[in-house]
Formats: C-alpha cells, sequence, structure tokens
C-alpha cells in the first residue's frame, strides 16, 4: 500500500481548539494570501506560523499557533499545489521570451521560445501537443542552439526559473565542457534579456 498525505483536516488535533476568532477557514483563507505574496525560495513553516500569529491573533495574545503546526503544515501544502496549478493554467509564453526549459537528463537552461517553420515536422509536434488539448512551444536553447518541444510544465519564465536554474547549474564535478556550457547560455540569455524581444524562426 501506498500511505496517502494527511489532509489539513487529518493533520488537526482533536484535543485542542483554535483560540478565537480563527477557524479552519479563516487560517487556511491567511495561508492562500501569505503564499500568493511572499517567495516561496525562503518561505518555512516556521515564517508561516509566525507571519499568522501576527496577522491573525490580537497583539500580545498567550495563544500561538505552534500546538497547530502539522495542520498548518499540511494546509500550506494544499495551498501551494492549488496555486501551482492556478498558475500553470495560466502560464503563456510569447515568441522571442528567454525563459528556462528542462530537458530530460540536463538542468534546466536558459533558451528562447521560437516559431517553428511551416509544415515542419516540429510544428506538428506542438499542434498534436495542442490538440490534445495541452500547451507547448518551441525552444532553442542558447548555446547549443537545439531544439525542444516543451509542454508548460517543463517551461518557466526567466524571473521565476532562475531559483531553479541556479541550484541545477552543473557543478566543477560534472564536468568542465557542460558547467562552460551552461555559463556561457546564461550569458547570452542575459545578454538577451537587455535587446527587443525577437521572434526567430
Amino acid at each position: 500500500h501506498i500511505r496517502q498525505p494527511l489532509s489539513a483536516a487529518q493533520a488537526m488535533p482533536e484535543d485542542i481548539a483554535w483560540p478565537e476568532p480563527l477557524t479552519d477557514e479563516v487560517v487556511e483563507a491567511a495561508i492562500d494570501r501569505l503564499l500568493r505574496r511572499e517567495s516561496w525560495e525562503t518561505i518555512t513553516i516556521k515564517i508561516v506560523l509566525r507571519m499568522l500569529e501576527a496577522e491573525l491573533l490580537p497583539a500580545g495574545s498567550d495563544a500561538p499557533l505552534k500546538p497547530f503546526k502539522k495542520y498548518i503544515g499540511t494546509a500550506v501544502d494544499e495551498a501551494m499545489a492549488r496555486i501551482t496549478e492556478e498558475r500553470k493554467a495560466a502560464v503563456s509564453f510569447a515568441l522571442g521570451q528567454v525563459v528556462w526549459a528542462k530537458m530530460s537528463g540536463y538542468p534546466y537552461w536558459p533558451g528562447r521560445v521560437v516559431k517553428p517553420r511551416q509544415g515542419s515536422a516540429l510544428e506538428r509536434q506542438v499542434r498534436k501537443e495542442r490538440d490534445a488539448g495541452g500547451e507547448a512551444w518551441l525552444v532553442k536553447f542558447f548555446f547549443s542552439d537545439d531544439l525542444l518541444v516543451c509542454p508548460a510544465a517543463a517551461l518557466e519564465s526567466w524571473e521565476v526559473g532562475c531559483g531553479k536554474g541556479w541550484r541545477e547549474a552543473p557543478s566543477q564535478s560534472t564536468g568542465s565542457k557542460l558547467r562552460e556550457g551552461y555559463l556561457s547560455a546564461v550569458g547570452r540569455a542575459e545578454a538577451a534579456l537587455r535587446e527587443p524581444a525577437q521572434e526567430e524562426e
């Protein structure tokens, strides 16, 4: 059996109640607001607890939210999953846009959204993905100039994806050629960002 993760409701302590005037709905709405305005790169459950206490509890309250840590952690996970799906559904990339793209076996790599040549196999592949109800774009990778049809799940805007890109950057131990290529690709992407967007063929 694969154990299913607890829902927020299942993670709620049975022997204590929220301090007045809090309810499940009030706390979950506050978590949603918090996650939409804060960077997920630096958020921790400790920070979430502190922010919720400052926002929801009266000044000088002696009823901290620490006993509800498990519930709040689970509610944060659920909210992150929901917000991520919303953002993926709303995502759209423009021709010429500089992005981070994920190709199997490689780290997130800088690339640019380009237009497939009319009648090409790549154009048919993009159309096939979209006809199946998904979103897909053709990306030309910096440095290698390789082309890849990427679904929305494999793409990040430059601003959003910078954290992932640098976390997955090739280290010296992975080979100097790969690292040199990666650093060159990042440099070319940063140069492209300073130029007007182009609809490359």
